[in-house]
């Protein structure tokens, strides 16, 4: 029996080609394992490393490179080069489904390309942003969002750095860098006459269901948005807020004012200009929206004035501290409640939601 296992052992490394430097040592050396360039002195490092079975990165791996395997290559040949749902959109991946020859995209029309684009797209972007829900019920600022309403000129980028929402972990839903970057590959630029023409009017409305698809992936994770939009459409707001509530979240709205005047200067003065027919238009619709706000947040509605002249410091420092605090309280909301008290007890998880990760947070910025 035992000159069968022999015989047998020496028959299979006979088939495994062993790499010639260290073929004498204990145990297998298959020459797969060691780089036609690495040294001898490696090599002997290397096979110490996987004789003692010793975990972590064996010597050599640092700087070797990895062939890529027969899936990466297929879908290479596919697709193209592989996208990354971190740094490529949407369109990107439909971009690069339409310049392929691969045969399953044969007689499809172009529309049917761009939803099998957009299904990879979200396929690849749910794999690359899943939420660890045992991190994500203890976030600060799950099942918390907070809408921006403001027209144009009025600062609310400005606004959201002053107010710090990002720095509380939310996550920020805003379509201007989407569409500033469509319109750039449609050939257009941000004047009037490109964005208000049909075809900028087109890469708009493109740029707002890539951003749709964004919030989405956000949303499944529960994770606190905060939410950019101008506030003209009560209605479009007001829905979806009350989507949001109907999943378990708490919402606050952050309105950025600004007299015309201001609104008309600094319009004139970005990359991206509006008529200041179309600016004055959108104003004032905003403008008749901010009681009909102020009824639905109630004591979660806040007024930043980001006029010329305004003390906007201060307001941003007011409601920079009531959105902190709101956002690190358990949300109100039953739904949602009821969902991280279901997840804890299935993931067995006992910690309390509490403000130490943003009094951890304070203490290091101090």
């Amino acid at each position: 029996m035992k000159d069968y296992k022999e015989i047998f052992l020496r028959e299979k490394l006979r088939r495994v080609a062993q790499d010639k430097d260290i073929e004498d040592k204990e145990g297998t050396q298959p020459k797969k394992y060691y780089a036609g360039d690495m040294s001898k002195v490696t090599k002997d490092k290397r096979a110490a490393h996987f004789k003692n079975k010793k975990s972590g990165p064996a010597p050599g791996d640092a700087a070797a490179k990895t062939k890529p395997s027969k899936h990466t290559l297929k879908y290479k040949k596919m697709y193209g080069e592989k996208l990354d749902p971190k740094k490529d959109d949407a369109g990107d991946y439909i971009d690069d489904f339409r310049k392929s020859d691969a045969p399953q995209f044969k007689g499809k029309s172009d529309k049917e390309i761009q939803k099998m684009a957009i299904a990879a797209y979200l396929k690849d972007k749910e794999k690359s942003e899943e939420v660890d829900l045992e991190e994500g019920i203890n976030d600060p600022s799950i099942f918390k969002a907070v809408f921006l309403a403001g027209g144009p000129g009025s600062g609310k980028s400005f606004i959201v750095g002053q107010t710090g929402l990002v720095a509380l972990g939310m996550k920020l839903v805003n379509s201007d860098p989407a569409f500033e970057k469509l319109l750039k590959k449609a050939g257009l630029s941000t004047t009037p006459d490109d964005i208000m023409s049909p075809q900028g009017q087109v890469v708009r409305s493109k740029a707002t269901k890539l951003t749709d698809i964004q919030k989405s992936m956000y949303i499944k994770g529960r994770l606190g948005l905060v939410i950019d939009g101008t506030g003209k459409n009560f209605k479009k707001i007001l829905t979806q807020k009350r989507y949001l509530d109907q999943l378990g979240y708490d919402s606050a709205m952050i309105f950025v004012n600004t007299d015309l005047e201001t609104a008309l200067e600094r319009n004139r003065n970005r990359p991206r200009q509006l008529p200041d027919a179309e600016v004055e238009k959108m104003w004032k619709g905003v403008q008749k929206n901010i009681g009909r706000f102020q009824n639905t947040f109630k004591t979660n509605f806040y007024v930043v004035d980001n006029s010329d002249g305004a003390d906007f410091a201060r307001d941003s420092k007011r409601v920079y501290k009531d959105i902190k605090s709101w956002a690190a309280k358990p949300p109100k909301n039953s739904i949602g409640k009821d969902w991280i008290t279901q997840v804890k007890k299935q993931r067995g998880i006992k910690e309390d939601y509490s403000m130490d990760i943003y009094e951890d947070q304070e203490s290091k910025m101090a």
